[in-house]
């Protein structure tokens, strides 16, 4: 992300706004803004600030973004996904293996692949393995692969739903829910 000092000359035109006019209204000098203009000067973040706070604007105005999928995709080998792994852990004891899938910078999603370790025998949704999270601020979207169990509460109730290859399912913010698996590596 690199903010450009060409994005300030379009603010002020589409504000039509004089160089006269904006530096009264952020309460710099004529010349400060000339400068920045002419690009003698670089373009500050306290500015940027005051612009967004005083004006109809957004930071994103100033910015430009580096577009990552010039082609229109990108691909993300095994190898590459295999150097992001991580283990989370709930109640002391790993619970998911967490790896990145491609992304876009620019994307509204972040994908990502949950392997989950906590292997239950049974469909409950009181099971004492299953280690609810306390839901998060995203929209969340999951394809299945494998036999898992989807948790989540409604209305204060626990309840589970037997997901399989293929399936998935759609989580909207803050509500409570955790994975487990019926069958993994481990209890093949």
């Amino acid at each position: 992300m690199m903010v450009s000092n060409i994005k300030l000359r379009k603010v002020l035109n589409d504000l039509k706004r004089r160089p006269e006019d904006a530096a009264k209204d952020l309460k710099i000098s004529v010349t400060k803004i000339n400068n920045i203009l002419s690009n003698k000067s670089k373009l500050d973040f306290k500015t940027i600030s005051r612009a967004v706070k005083i004006w109809p604007i957004n930071y994103g105005d100033f910015f430009s973004f580096y577009d990552d999928a010039k082609l229109g995709f990108k691909i993300m080998r095994h190898n590459e996904s295999e150097k992001s792994k991580r283990i989370m852990k709930r109640g002391g004891k790993p619970y998911y293996l967490y790896k990145d899938t491609v992304m876009s910078k620019l994307s509204p999603f972040r994908p990502e692949l949950i392997t989950e370790l906590e292997v239950v025998a049974n469909d409950s949704p009181k099971n004492s393995k299953v280690r609810f999270n306390n839901g998060h601020f995203l929209h969340q979207f999951t394809y299945f692969i494998g036999p898992v169990n989807f948790y989540y509460i409604e209305k204060n109730r626990k309840k589970v739903a037997k997901m399989n290859t293929g399936d998935s399912m759609y989580i909207s913010p803050y509500v409570c829910h955790s994975f487990t698996t019926r069958k993994n590596k481990k209890s093949c």
